[in-house]
């Protein structure tokens, strides 16, 4: 059997031989695709250059002397396009190019010969093996994608001096969005079938060497109007055009010079049919294109319709749905409601390519569809027009590729919905010339004037708008310079701790902002959950409430996925935001919505916005957490599991120096390390082990190199840690810092006594057993998804906000007992699986049934405890826990409050040195 993969050096072989006629390569090239040997010497026989060789069902092949692909591949379809046992591959080479066609899934092949064996696996059908093909449910977008991707990089390819430079970037951008609207433009009966495409290929040269001024030409005459043509000397196949303009082809730009590849590729855009294409995904793949990070992928990267209807539909969509319900088929409610459609604006401050837009206006227009139906049964005047305009959506963007996209697909997905109207109807407003697409500009959101966008002043009273879109998610570890200084100028007129904010964030604040002008009826937008989650939601939320801004509706964690390729499915939120008001609030959920009299920050349905902050302690009598050991050494303290036994061997005294040290990775993991623990009465025995005092040398030159005046001082003492909290005679719990968030549980250490643990982990010391319970369970480990913060995705842990926040509640001691004796039982299940990771038992792919049960059973037991019964999921978990929280801040803001109050303040004859004796 074949093995696909040894095709690659064969190939490479092959076109490393003298081309001449072909019949050498062909010949060969078909033996490398086991071909029957029978078949082959027919070939032989006959073979001449400029000559088809056909395979019925798999190949039809030219060898050709001349440069004009093109024709030749022309000449080879019309040949056997018809055929009974038409090919499956078309192949065209002269031996400098080859050019090959899959009729059947539509995939085209052109480069140089000399490259033909990276492609081996084009040709694999010959040898009866299919190449794997995903069915997409937008196959038709990623098709027309994948063809304007080739015609985008052989255009960069063949203007290198048109890379790194603005002006032409923009050039090569709008040049693109011209292409666009006239390939879509002669598949939709705009202009006569296929006249562009035809227009350019005959007049064009066929190594393309004036195509450009060709495109010029038809450019300026779709720009020039009727009147202004008399005065210009157009050639005819110009004047066949018809006016366009609407703003497309306004300026005067270059066009990019062309190759013979390009021309080719210009053809096969050209003859793919545009008319499918959907504008709120096509949008997002043309933009891939521009984009060299995403290039890679042949533009499979755009958000899903179903995801985008999540925000608007209860932004809006769900209201008017409502209120055209209510109107039935009262006529002056329904012209009501028309004129409704048209009062309403929305504006997309980080609009991409226009994916929100296009669906808020296509969704609306869909409205108006159904009013106009209404109205047709009940009117005989004609209903051939429409209240919502482009000019009605209002856009930012700020890669200039994304604002064109997004203003071509704005003017597609109008014509579509003015062609339904014109087939349901009888009528539709006229197409060309084009009107002006959409408000979109071209710039930085977040230090433009949102109220210059989209005007909020001096407008029609009834105007609505509203506020929807999907902002940039990076965290502050990832933001570039410009990012930084973008959120420092929105936030520091307002707050000094702005610095860890998410870059969402300043959409988040600005959309507040906005929506304290009456014309503003809310605002929605996309995130990461990190917003409304840990320190985040004390730096951002007291910003918009202060504001009289209130959550309107939400959508808790989820996962964001599309059909693109390499969908990561990143966990999102969607927060609405409007003036506050007594309205009522909704939650929702995959299979269900819940309506609430209020929703908090942290997207919860408690009637309060308490944000939790840092504690110095934990509430009650709960033992202290502290941080691990902070070495800051170098790593000349630490010892690696050789480099111990190496020390222990040629030095057995230094045993008493020598401990097993724990982290988050040491303790996750498994991994094995140890650490040098040297107390002042133990300096004589370090001073005595030569490699031991050459490594506290070590420590003391690295600290003295600090620019930290206390890591200087630190030097004095170069055998000790930075920071020492060990009680090294105690058992100790071990709380990882950053865990994964795929976990259930958080996995909790119950170490041994004489034990390090580092600065990675936290420690509590000496604790009671049935703590180890509560740390371990799904109430805690829910606090801390949404109450601690987040390394990337991972979740970080926090004493002062994590652990002394938590609401610990009063426990009699039987019930402490069982909670100890639930502990018992974890600590053993995980021991019944020796040489398992942390890591390997608490991934939830492989948590052992006993360990589960075990944590499970201890949920039960807690929950019943705290709450009298198991709770139903973790949003009603959370929610207790913050009723909780409330109550006991509360109970200790008042307890604090009367303990400043009953203070005795000192006499004055005891605080007076004249009245002692």
């Amino acid at each position: 059997m074949l093995n696909l993969y040894e095709l690659e050096p064969k190939l490479k072989l092959l076109i490393e031989q003298p081309f001449e006629d072909g019949s050498a390569f062909i010949t060969k090239f078909l033996e490398i695709y086991n071909i029957p040997q029978k078949t082959i010497t027919d070939i032989q026989k006959s073979y001449q250059l400029n000559t088809p060789v056909f395979i019925p069902k798999k190949l039809a092949f030219i060898a050709i002397d001349h440069d004009d692909l093109l024709l030749a591949e022309d000449q080879l379809k019309e040949k056997y396009n018809k055929h009974k046992n038409k090919p499956r591959l078309y192949v065209v080479t002269n031996g400098k190019t080859i050019r090959a066609w899959n009729a059947k899934q539509d995939q085209l092949l052109d480069k140089p010969f000399t490259e033909l064996n990276d492609y081996f696996d084009f040709f694999a059908y010959l040898a009866g093996i299919e190449r794997y093909e995903v069915i997409e449910e937008v196959e038709a977008d990623r098709k027309a994608t994948r063809k304007l991707n080739l015609l985008y990089k052989e255009l960069l390819d063949h203007n290198m001096d048109w890379i790194n430079n603005p002006k032409a970037e923009h050039e090569l951008n709008l040049f693109v969005m011209r292409l666009l609207f006239c390939f879509f433009a002669e598949d939709t009966a705009i202009f006569p079938k296929d006249q562009f495409t035809e227009t350019v290929m005959t007049y064009s040269s066929p190594d393309g060497s004036d195509t450009a001024d060709i495109l010029h030409q038809l450019f300026e005459g779709m720009a020039t109007n009727p009147t202004q043509r008399k005065t210009k000397n157009f050639p005819k196949w110009v004047l066949d055009f018809p006016y366009v303009n609407g703003g497309l082809f306004n300026d005067d730009i270059r066009i990019p010079r062309f190759s013979d590849r390009a021309l080719r590729f210009f053809r096969d855009c050209g003859n793919y049919n545009w008319q499918e294409i959907n504008p709120d995904i096509f949008g997002s793949m043309m933009q891939a294109i521009a984009n060299k990070e995403l290039r890679k992928d042949n533009g499979m990267h755009y958000t899903s319709v179903p995801n985008i209807e999540r925000l608007l539909k209860p932004l809006l969509l769900d209201q008017l749905e409502a209120e055209l319900t209510e109107a039935g088929d009262d006529l002056s409610k329904l012209n009501k409601f028309h004129d409704h459609l048209a009062r309403i604006r929305i504006f997309d401050p980080a609009c991409g390519s226009g994916n929100f837009l296009i669906i808020a206006y296509r969704r609306l227009r869909e409205l108006e569809f159904k009013v106009l139906k209404r109205l047709k049964q009940q009117i005989a005047a004609p209903l051939g027009f429409t209240s919502i305009q482009l000019d009605h959506f209002y856009g930012i963007e700020l890669d200039d590729f994304a604002a064109q996209t997004a203003r071509l697909s704005l003017w597609i997905v109008q014509y579509q919905m003015n062609a339904k109207m014109k087939k349901d109807f009888g009528d539709s407003p006229a197409t060309l010339p084009l009107t002006e697409n959409g408000h979109i500009i071209c710039g930085n959101a977040l230090r433009l004037d949102w109220t210059e966008i989209c005007p909020v002043e001096n407008i029609d009273s009834k105007t609505e708008i509203y506020v929807a879109g999907n902002p940039p998610f990076h965290g502050s570890t990832w933001q570039s310079k410009e990012q930084k200084e973008d959120i420092e100028q929105l936030f520091s007129p307002h707050t000094k701790s702005y610095k860890t904010l998410d870059y969402s964030a300043g959409w988040f604040f600005k959309t507040a902002q906005f929506l304290t002008h009456p014309k503003t009826y809310g605002g929605a937008l996309v995130s990461t959950n990190s917003i409304c989650q840990g320190t985040q939601v004390e730096l951002l939320w007291p910003l918009i409430l202060n504001l009289n801004i209130e959550i309107g509706f939400a959508w808790p964690s989820f996962k964001w996925k599309n059909n693109a390729t390499h969908n990561a499915g990143v966990t999102c939120i969607i927060v609405g935001l409007r003036r506050a008001s007594s309205t009522i609030k909704t939650l929702y959920f995959e299979d269900h919505s819940t309506d609430i009299p209020h929703i908090s920050p942290y997207l919860l349905p408690v009637n309060n916005d308490i944000i939790v902050q840092k504690r110095s302690k934990p509430f009650g009598k709960t033992p202290i957490m502290v941080f691990g050991n902070k070495p800051t050494d170098g790593g000349y303290l630490m010892l690696s599991p050789p480099e111990k036994q190496e020390l222990l061997e040629n030095y057995p005294q230094a045993t008493p120096l020598v401990k097993r040290i724990y982290g988050s990775q040491e303790f996750i993991r498994g991994e094995e390390r140890f650490c040098l623990w040297i107390q002042d009465q133990d300096l004589p025995l370090a001073h005595s082990i030569p490699p031991i005092m050459k490594r506290i040398k070590a420590v003391q030159q690295f600290r003295l190199k600090s620019s930290k005046k206390t890591t200087k001082e630190l030097a004095q003492q170069p055998y000790r840690f930075d920071e020492i909290r060990s009680r090294i005679n105690q058992e100790v719990f071990l709380i990882p810092a950053v865990s994964s968030e795929q976990r259930h549980y958080l996995s909790i250490g119950f170490m041994p006594a004489n034990i390090i643990i580092n600065n990675s982990s936290f420690a509590i010391f000496d604790p009671p057993d049935y703590l180890f319970a509560i740390l371990s369970s799904r109430l805690h480990a829910v606090w801390l998804a949404n109450i601690g913060g987040k390394l990337e995705e991972r979740y970080r842990y926090s004493n002062t906000i994590v652990y002394n926040n938590f609401p610990f509640l009063p426990l009699t001691e039987d019930q402490e007992e069982q909670l100890a004796e639930c502990a018992g039982n974890i600590l053993a299940a995980r021991e019944e699986h020796p040489g398992k990771t942390i890591a390997f038992l608490y991934n939830p792919q492989t948590m052992p049934a006993n360990l589960l049960q075990a944590h499970q059973q201890t949920d039960e037991m807690l929950e019943n405890f705290y709450n009298g019964k198991p709770f139903v999921d973790d949003t009603e978990r959370l929610t207790f826990l913050f009723k909780q929280y409330e109550r006991l801040l509360k109970a200790d803001t008042k307890k604090k409050a009367v303990k400043k109050q009953t203070k005795k303040k000192p006499s004055k004859s005891a605080s007076n040195p004249a009245t002692k004796e």
